[in-house]
């Protein structure tokens, strides 16, 4: 199995990896394997240069989700933010050209 060097890591960093190693019941080598796999294994694919909301909003697209699919989830929001009544909870427009 390959082996990775980390060279200057901070000493209070390393402390960490360690109290987080051992409530995990790891060793820290297995705990640091397992935060890198974590990483990198998260994306499926590589970065986009897409704008957060343009790459939001392709992936919903292929969710196979219908235009009524995404009305009706609207409506229950609708709903939902007029039986708590307070102005927190806001209606966001993501097709709005600021969210590009």
């Amino acid at each position: 199995m390959p082996q990775f060097i980390i060279r200057d890591l901070p000493e209070e960093t390393e402390r960490l990896l360690r109290r987080r190693a051992e409530l995990s019941g790891r060793t820290p080598e297995a705990e640091a394997g397992a935060l890198l796999r974590a990483a990198v294994g998260s994306q499926e694919r590589p970065l986009s240069n897409e704008p957060f909301g343009t790459e939001l909003l392709a992936r919903l697209r292929s969710s196979g989700l219908t235009d009524d699919d995404w009305e009706e989830f609207d409506r229950s929001l609708t709903a939902a933010r007029q039986s708590r009544g307070d102005s927190i909870h806001r209606r966001i427009d993501f097709m709005d050209p600021k969210w590009d």
